[in-house]
């Protein structure tokens, strides 16, 4: 099976190392704001309330609901970004939980994504930071890479896509995890620069052993939510129903349902 999950790497990798070989034949051109300024980058900072957090099947602070900011910077000329991503418990933080403290996670990732036609492509590294442990080793670190496909000819309200994930982790978990699926969106504009969406999305994922579980289908999601954008300003409600199929991944539940709550800004 890691035979077969380092190939697969070595395919999803094989179209971005070649990516200045097959870019578009607008990569070059210059983007521009609506004021016809260069932007030569762009921010997002995102605040997100979720009922659970559920990683890859693992219900990480055992039912509890967690704050999840992030900052992202992205340069969409080259492809390069940085994105900081933090997790931290809501409730359950009393001086004698340090259990659930020691789950708080800041996550670190450098990546590069590139474009052709209708296919994205990308790789990265992500750093998982435990703040309350990090005297005792409280890190691992993940390479990933990944290959999505925008389907073409849709409709202006409607778009969707199918993806692949491939992530190994080096450190602590020491293997593959493989994610694939797909997204789609009913758009709607209900006034100038106001538009209303309607996301779905399904994925399945395979643990090939990350942090010493028996390899197989461990977590299988439906998800489906409203959002609202006005210009730079993103407000989105997503229902999700997690299935973990496989007993050594949140052993005691078969299906989690959660919410997630979001407010993000992109300038």
């Amino acid at each position: 099976m890691k035979l077969l999950m380092g190939m697969l790497c070595i395919t999803l990798l094989a179209p971005l190392l070649h990516a200045d070989e097959a870019r578009s034949p607008t990569a070059d051109v210059e983007a521009k704001d609506e004021y016809g300024w260069i932007k030569e980058f762009s921010i997002t900072a995102e605040a997100d309330v979720v009922s659970k957090y559920l990683f890859r099947g693992w219900d990480v602070y055992d039912d509890r609901p967690a704050f999840q900011p992030s900052f992202t910077l992205n340069t969409p000329n080259i492809g390069l970004g940085f994105n900081v991503w933090g997790s931290w418990a809501l409730s359950g933080r009393e001086p004698d939980d340090a259990f659930t403290r020691q789950l708080d996670e800041i996550d670190l990732t450098f990546f590069l994504r590139r474009r052709f036609w209708q296919i994205e492509c990308g790789i990265g590294h992500i750093a998982y930071i435990y703040p309350e442990t990090v005297a005792h080793d409280g890190y691992t670190g993940e390479l990933f890479t990944d290959l999505r496909f925008y389907v073409p000819l849709t409709p202006d309200w409607f778009s969707t896509s199918a993806y692949a994930f491939l992530a190994y982790d080096y450190d602590k978990g020491n293997d593959f995890y493989l994610r694939v699926g797909a997204d789609a969106s009913f758009q709607f504009g209900l006034a100038e620069n106001t538009t209303l969406s309607f996301p779905l999305q399904f994925w399945v994922g395979h643990n090939n052993g990350q942090f010493n579980v028996d390899p197989g289908i461990s977590d299988v999601n439906f998800g489906a939510g409203v959002q609202l954008t006005w210009r730079w300003l993103n407000v989105k409600l997503v229902a999700n129903y997690t299935i973990t199929p496989e007993d050594t991944v949140n052993p005691y539940d078969d299906g989690e349902f959660w919410m997630l709550c979001g407010l993000s800004f992109t300038f």
